[in-house]
């Protein structure tokens, strides 16, 4: 009897660890700093060197598992999400799509839509130039963008 009571205890506990550890597999990955609500500071335009502060403009990209949110709270009709892949040194941006669940999230077709988050391509590609705790700086092909963690 107290041998079968001992193997179900050391049974559970065994599980519990395994389950535990698998837990801690499926959570872990790469990403790092990365996932977490970024708020839009600043841009800077390369070809012209000029710098926009936008940090009244309240836009955030909500950074989640493999998917980016874009809101602007100053644009409540328009919500976007997108599917993202990163390692150490890009973030590539793909699949923009409406937040229209009705509407079963619609492509976005017009990247034109993506300009206020500082997207300028519906597959945009940025070079990470700093991803700490509390800040993030992107890189694109026209624009640097400067995020900080809110």
């Amino acid at each position: 009897m107290k041998r079968g009571i001992l193997y179900t205890i050391i049974s559970c506990l065994t599980l519990c660890w395994l389950y535990s550890m698998t837990s801690c597999e499926i959570e872990s990955h790469i990403k790092g700093n990365i996932d977490g609500n970024w708020h839009l500071e600043k841009i800077d335009t390369l070809d012209t060197g000029g710098t926009k502060d936008v940090s009244e403009s309240l836009i955030f990209w909500g950074i989640q598992a493999n998917f980016v949110q874009l809101r602007s709270y100053y644009d409540y009709e328009h919500i976007f999400i997108l599917r993202f892949k990163m390692n150490e040194k890009t973030l590539f941006l793909y699949e923009p799509r409406f937040n229209d669940r009705d509407n079963h999230d619609p492509e976005v077709e017009d990247v034109s839509y993506l300009y206020q988050f500082g997207i300028y391509e519906l597959n945009e590609t940025f070079q990470i130039e700093k991803l700490s705790a509390s800040k993030m700086i992107l890189k694109a092909d026209k624009l640097r963008l400067h995020f900080e963690k809110f």
